[in-house]
């Protein structure tokens, strides 16, 4: 009775923790709701605004983000300025990152924080540096001020870059190779590695491509993502690249397809993906596969179209508009020779300002696109509540057969004549394997007795051969002693003898038809002939015995003898008859 009361207080606690996981997925619990009800909805539109960007759908991201009722707008001014960063529109995202740092009230927490070192960042991308002064003194006076070690690490990360793009080499490993010492203690296994891609690329920069490729691999390794996130690809695309400039062009390749072959499931960024395409298209190119060139160059080709990136478009079509005017086919060279200069370098600014600040853009296409993104999210809440219930399902079904299980199991122990019964179904098992072993006995023995006859008809039939000749011989004498004349009797008796023992010949002849399956069953290749020459093989037999069985030459034998061997694959006929005496 203890017993089921516990598997009865087990089961509620398995039905009451799934029913707990299902609020907490469909949001069921009010008073969860309210507590957490902001920083939920921050995180699910964050969410989906940077899944609309990985997929480098950016004009139908901008108009979610202007047209969505999510009402902060501070979070709402960092999506924009990821989507900007995104597009290479390193200005427009400063300064969205800018807005969103001014309505932050504090300054030191780390939303504000991340925002302003954004900021620095994309003002480094566009060559602002005089508006970065500013900025690098107050991040500095954060840093002083929170006395936090892992702002302080991030901020010297940061500068590092800005002094590697000055050409200050010894401020820029002095400052990375102080983050590393800060992140090594901190245990920021991901800032870490940032770090160390930061160390790689001022290696880089100054043509030291073996540290260089030494810190991407240590990026690479560094961290615990997996291998299909953007910054873990975008570390693998650097440790080709460092193999590319030095010369190892095949080992670079072999990386960049592992590349392609880990995200062809996954939400890669198409971006990422073209820029792949690309570059392997064109060290196909350096080792002269043209067709494999074409092939992935115009893989690039169709995602950049299906993304509108044009930087990597006009540079997809600008290496094939050379490829066609190197290999003499001009008209396809300046073909895409005007495709490239129908291009712009990025996408319309204008339009994305226009739309930051409220525009519509009256895109049916857009809107549509929206709709159906907003039921698959519903299509996917609906799939998971289903598996929910199907877990809830899975775990009283389980439960019901542990409580049959557990009063089998009582039942079972009452059943002594069921034992009884199962321990003399085992003796007569082991009856049946000494038996069994007996037999295998009997039968080696008979195989023994085989050869033995086979051996001595042999020597009968040598003897009869010999007194035939005496008989031939007495025959012609006329004097001839009583002696020899008893020999010719016993030839004669002999003879008798061997016409009687015609049945020993006929069973050392008998072919074991178990023993001829067996063969035939390990090598099924074989003939007839050739399983009867086997059998005699096995069965020890010299040539002249052999020849005697079969009615032949000791040649014909000798030579049938090295033909089974060669066809069973022995070395020597010493090892062919270790195996057949095995079968």
């Amino acid at each position: 009775m203890q017993r089921h009361k516990s598997i009865i207080a087990f089961i509620i606690a398995l039905c009451y923790i799934g029913i707990l996981n299902a609020n907490n997925i469909v949001d069921t619990d009010k008073t969860e709701q309210i507590s957490d009800k902001s920083n939920y909805n921050n995180h699910l539109f964050i969410n989906n605004i940077r899944a609309l960007i990985n997929n480098g759908d950016l004009d139908s991201t901008l108009y979610f983000i202007n047209k969505s009722d999510f009402n902060n707008d501070i979070i709402k001014n960092i999506m924009r300025a990821e989507l900007f960063e995104a597009a290479s529109q390193f200005n427009t995202a400063a300064l969205c990152y800018k807005k969103a740092y001014e309505e932050m009230n504090c300054k030191t927490d780390s939303l504000a924080w991340s925002t302003l070192l954004n900021i620095i960042i994309t003002n480094h991308k566009s060559s602002n540096y005089s508006a970065n002064k500013e900025l690098l003194i107050e991040a500095n006076r954060i840093v002083t001020e929170s006395c936090n070690e892992a702002y302080r690490a991030e901020l010297m990360n940061i500068e590092s870059i800005i002094y590697n793009k000055l050409g200050i080499i010894d401020k820029a490993h002095s400052y990375i190779d102080s983050a590393i010492v800060i992140n090594n203690k901190l245990n920021r296994q991901n800032d870490l590695s940032i770090n160390y891609t930061t160390k790689a690329n001022i290696y880089y920069r100054n043509r030291d491509y073996n540290s260089a490729l030494s810190f991407f691999k240590k990026a690479y390794n560094t961290g615990v993502e997996n291998k299909t996130t953007n910054r873990v690809i975008k570390n693998r695309t650097n440790i080709a690249v460092a193999l590319h400039m030095k010369g190892m062009i095949n080992s670079s390749i072999a990386i960049y397809r592992d590349i392609l072959s880990d995200t062809v499931f996954s939400k890669t960024n198409p971006s990422i993906k073209g820029a792949i395409y690309n570059n392997i298209s064109g060290l196909y190119y350096e080792v002269g596969k043209k067709d494999s060139f074409l092939l992935y160059l115009d893989s690039a080709i169709y995602i950049s179209v299906g993304i509108r990136d044009f930087n990597l478009l006009k540079s997809a079509y600008d290496q094939k508009a050379r490829f066609f005017y190197f290999n003499k086919n001009y008209k396809k060279a300046y073909k895409y020779s005007r495709i490239v200069n129908m291009y712009n370098d990025s996408l319309n600014t204008e339009q994305l300002i226009s739309s930051m600040s409220g525009v519509e853009l009256n895109n049916n296409f857009l809107i549509s696109q929206h709709t159906e993104r907003e039921a698959e999210i519903s299509n996917q809440k609906r799939k998971h509540l289903i598996t929910i219930f199907i877990i809830i399902v899975a775990i009283i079904a389980v439960s019901a057969i542990i409580i049959i299980l557990t009063i089998l199991h009582r039942q079972s122990r009452l059943s002594f004549a069921f034992l009884k019964s199962v321990n003399s179904l085992k003796k007569k098992h082991s009856d049946y394997l000494n038996v069994f072993s007996e037999i295998k006995r009997i039968k080696e023995i008979n195989i023994s007795l085989k050869k033995d006859m086979s051996r001595a008809v042999f020597i009968l039939q040598e003897n009869i051969e010999f007194y035939g000749k005496i008989d031939k011989i007495m025959s012609k004498e006329t004097n001839i002693s009583d002696n020899v004349k008893s020999i010719g009797s016993s030839v004669k008796n002999m003879q008798a003898m061997m016409k009687e023992s015609d049945f020993i010949r006929g069973n050392a002849q008998n072919e074991d038809v178990d023993l001829r399956i067996r063969i035939k069953q390990e090598f099924p290749e074989l003939t007839k002939n050739e399983i009867r020459l086997c059998i005699l093989i096995r069965l020890e037999l010299s040539t002249k015995e052999i020849v005697y069985y079969t009615n032949t030459t000791a040649g014909s034998v000798e030579v049938a003898k090295y033909r089974l061997r060669k066809k069973l694959g022995f070395d020597t006929l010493g090892e062919m008859q270790k195996k057949l005496i095995t079968i």
